[in-house]
């Protein structure tokens, strides 16, 4: 791995490229309600586009495989990438005899919390223990690090292919969660905003707001558009509860 691939940025198009199978959508809610908190901090400014780091992808990847498997939420997903960004510093300064490293992830059945427990190759896994939990999943922090930042690095080429469009997967996720719908004119506009407002929502959402007034605008569109996208749910659920 190059090493100064840690120095590059990437847009949204390189970052979702290396994250195959995430909507654009919800990578972009994730940022507005700060479940991902990029290493730039704020915005980059008025006018331009918001960049991202090969620590970001990670982070993003780390959310978007728990959601993935069902057992995403901000506070698990910050759990498991604080578990991931160690094991990340780590590699980035191997012992002799480190071994490869995995994460056994399962939801305690008393409390409902996502445990863990670090697993290595040479590792026994004790499931035949009587309190061994009944269901695991098994996160190969080593191999998803290399996999990840393999990606990263073949985006950030020079010979690397431009970003592939949304998979069906992904435009199916979007459809499931009602985001998008059509005007009176037939364009694609945001749940419940105009086409206007779907273009100055995802405009603010592109480049950061920078004041108070455009922060405020932004979450005034963003708050319009889910109270509107909930209640479309609710009737898409009560029409079939009905048929």
């Amino acid at each position: 791995m190059d090493a100064s691939i840690h120095d590059r940025t990437l847009t949204t198009a390189d970052l979702l490229a290396c994250v195959p199978g995430l909507p654009e959508e919800q990578f972009r809610q994730w940022l507005a309600r700060g479940h991902i908190v990029p290493t730039s901090g704020d915005g980059p400014g008025k006018g331009r586009r918001r960049m991202f780091s090969p620590h970001d992808v990670l982070q993003v990847a780390t959310a978007w495989e728990l959601a993935r498997q069902d057992i995403y939420s901000p506070a698990k997903a910050r759990m498991v990438w604080n578990l991931v960004n160690v094991r990340l510093i780590q590699l980035s300064a191997p012992m002799p005899g480190d071994e490869e490293q995995a994460l056994l992830l399962h939801i305690n059945p008393a409390s409902g919390d996502l445990d863990f427990r670090p697993v290595t190759a040479s590792s026994g896994d004790g499931l035949d223990r009587d309190d061994a939990p009944d269901v695991l999943v098994l996160f190969r922090t080593d191999s998803f690090i290399r996999r990840t930042l393999a990606r990263v690095e073949g985006v950030l080429s020079d010979a690397a292919p431009p970003p592939s469009a949304p998979t069906k997967d992904a435009d199916a996720f979007a459809d499931f969660l009602l985001i998008y719908e059509r005007d009176a004119q037939g364009r694609k506009v945001r749940t419940g905003l105009t086409f206007l407002e779907t273009a100055e929502l995802e405009a603010l959402s592109d480049t950061s707001p920078e004041t108070k007034e455009e922060a405020d605008r932004y979450h005034a569109l963003f708050d319009k558009h889910e109270r509107a996208r909930h209640l479309r749910i609710a009737a898409e659920h009560a029409k079939k509860a009905g048929a």
